[in-house]
């Protein structure tokens, strides 16, 4: 799955994946364009787990990423996706 988001105000923007509202070996992982490439990955987490992965990135105002939600191998199910913002 993935989702564009656009920053509303410049800061620090966390997205994680809550471990308690994950249920399969999840990755997450936010790159600049879509559909990804290497050279525009911004940050990218593998807990080997289900859920647990956190990315924090400082965003300026009105910066457009992609955040992808993907599964180790095949795996899929539910997951708790959360957007925190600090200044």
């Amino acid at each position: 799955v993935v989702y564009e988001f656009w920053s509303l105000l410049p800061g620090t923007y966390k997205f994680e994946l809550t471990a308690a509202g994950t249920d399969f070996d999840s990755l997450l992982y936010i790159n600049t364009s879509c559909p990804p490439v290497d050279a525009t990955c911004l940050g990218y987490d593998d807990n080997f787990t289900d859920g647990g992965e956190e990315i924090s990135l400082e965003l300026g105002d009105g910066e457009r990423v992609y955040v992808f939600v993907d599964g180790w191998s095949s795996y899929d199910g539910n997951y708790t996706l959360k957007v925190s913002y600090t200044e």
